[in-house]
């Protein structure tokens, strides 16, 4: 009986050993181990408690940009903050070893390693990754020794949850920001000079014209840019690129991809793009997207409608010379206005029919 309860309690604390082993081995980042332990032994780390990994990022509902503890020890995570770090620390001594490695964020990226470990509790390596599409992202990491006696390898789990936050999401509440002007002195000196020439000859003439924009800040024409292509299918939500301000411009901190279940939801995406385009305005024959640069951002173009009831009319150019328009159509795309325009240095697009409203510079 006494063989038969020492065996058992030998059994027991070999299983005891295996145990603690394979939980170590999961969830350490670097750790240091006896020889013992590296031949499987019952011993234990180096260095008091769990080994751990740290996620930084800011917690939900707090600013944009904070920096602060999200995961409280875990690893897992919402935010609105689009930046995650991952920090792996020596748990014990590991000096002498050498380890290479790889973060998988998730979201079908990756980043490799190669770090030489350091005294218990050290930061051995830390590594940002931007998260561009709100979602749920499961991602892995690990460390593998390369070189030294006593370290063994580890790896774990995390996972995080990319928020938009309220104001973010994509709607027509974005297009009463970044205003765009309908004010003739808000374009550049000459050309204000010239589409005002041309607009008052027009008028004399019994021309009814219409200013619908001038001047667009160039936050507002990613916005129109952007939702044109995302309501007609023509661009994946998810692979719209970050607005680039420059100097003192304000950021676009908009969210493009409606999620659902943590999956992009692409029908209600595409619903509140198409929303954004009805509020913006924007003429449905349109059949290019509004230009993301153009000459609008540099107050060299004028978006007006032009129309006129009489079956002939007289107009001036800029010579002074009377022409006389009896053709058809009695808008914008009226060849003969067209050419009256273009003697006031005010060009209208090419082709005209892909953008019948819009005049400038130089027809861009």
């Amino acid at each position: 009986m006494q063989r038969r309860t020492a065996r058992a309690q030998m059994a027991a604390k070999q299983h005891r050993g295996k145990i603690s082993l394979l939980i170590i081995a999961v969830m350490a980042v670097v750790a240091g181990v006896s020889t013992a332990m590296a031949t499987g032994a019952a011993a234990a780390p180096s260095a008091d408690g769990p080994p751990s990994l740290t996620l930084v990022a800011p917690g939900a509902g707090q600013a944009q940009k904070a920096s602060e503890p999200c995961f409280s020890g875990g690893t897992v995570c919402h935010s609105t903050n689009p930046d995650v770090t991952l920090r792996l620390h020596s748990n014990g001594d590991t000096s002498g070893c050498t380890f290479h490695g790889t973060f998988n964020w998730g979201d079908g990226t990756s980043t490799n390693y190669n770090v030489s470990g350091g005294p218990n509790g050290k930061v051995l390596i830390s590594r940002t990754h931007h998260y561009r599409v709100p979602g749920v992202y499961h991602g892995t990491w690990n460390a593998v020794v390369d070189s030294g006696a006593g370290c063994y390898s580890s790896s774990g789990t995390f996972q995080f949850t990319l928020d938009c936050g309220p104001t973010q999401q994509s709607g027509p509440a974005w297009t009463s920001r970044f205003p765009t002007s309908r004010a003739v002195a808000d374009l550049g000196n000459a050309f204000e000079s010239d589409a005002t020439a041309f607009i008052r000859a027009m008028r004399q003439a019994g021309i009814k014209v219409t200013v619908h924009a001038t001047y667009r800040p160039p936050q507002r024409a990613y916005l129109m840019h952007y939702s044109w292509l995302i309501a007609k299918r023509r661009i994946n939500p998810e692979n719209v690129p970050a607005f680039k301000p420059t100097g003192r411009q304000q950021s676009v901190d908009i969210c493009w991809v409606r999620v659902k279940d943590g999956k992009t939801d692409l029908a209600a995406s595409v619903a509140a793009a198409q929303s954004m385009v009805n509020a913006f305005g924007i003429d449905p024959e349109l059949t290019v997207a509004p230009a993301l640069t153009s000459r609008h951002t540099t107050r060299q173009a004028i978006d007006m409608s032009t129309t006129w009831s009489a079956r002939s009319i007289t107009i001036r150019n800029a010579a002074g010379r009377a022409v006389t328009i009896n053709t058809t159509p009695h808008t914008a795309l009226n060849a003969r206005l067209i050419a009256v325009g273009a003697t006031y240095d005010v060009i209208h697009f090419r082709p005209p029919v892909r953008d019948k409203n819009h005049w400038s510079t130089d027809g861009r």
